[in-house]
């Protein structure tokens, strides 16, 4: 073996156990320009287009995958934002639990809650559940839903909730949906 051959092997072990160590490593080495430079964009991508990841695995902060993928959305700029989108649907596809309540809120209240109206678009297209409440005892915002929440939040704190109030009336997907949960009878199981 060459010494070149040698080197890209023990690049690639490096690489496979860094991916393999948790599902936190490839999202951030995919969606993010620094976090791990050294594990490639398509390398990452591919983890998540053909191993059998579980994406409603707890991450090692114990977060749930799913919400920590969308926990980075608008703050990695916008083309992180927009691989942030790419790993959403694949992690759709593969039955992540887009309701999944992290410390109180669903995906769908947290993107409320950072007043991102492109993010909230993406879930509600994708079936979220609307009436999913904030999960936050002793909380003025306990027991409210995504569109009681915006309101409330801009009434603390004056913000434009507008794009928010738009993208929470937008109609969902219907035959996405119905594809996503038939697949996801025979992949999650």
């Amino acid at each position: 073996m060459s010494v070149i051959t040698t080197a890209v092997a023990a690049y690639l072990v490096v690489v496979l156990q860094e991916l393999r160590q948790s599902i936190d490593v490839p999202i951030l080495a995919y969606v993010t320009d620094d976090s791990y430079p050294f594990i490639p964009k398509p390398l990452a991508r591919s983890y998540f287009e053909y191993s059998h990841f579980d994406p409603n695995a707890n991450t090692r902060l114990e977060m749930p995958a799913y919400n920590f993928l969308l926990a980075g959305y608008g703050t990695f700029g916008e083309a992180n934002s927009r691989r942030i989108l790419e790993l959403s649907d694949l992690f759709i596809q593969k039955c992540a639990d887009i309701d999944r309540v992290y410390q109180g809120y669903s995906p769908l209240n947290a993107a409320v809650l950072s007043n991102e109206p492109e993010l909230v678009q993406h879930l509600v297209l994708h079936g979220a559940n609307l009436h999913q409440k904030v999960e936050r005892p002793g909380s003025k915002f306990n027991g409210m839903v995504a569109t009681e929440f915006a309101v409330a939040l801009a009434a603390h704190k004056p913000r434009d909730i507008s794009k928010v109030l738009a993208a929470l009336s937008a109609q969902p997907n219907p035959s996405f949906r119905q594809r996503t949960s038939k697949s996801c009878a025979f992949c999650c199981q």
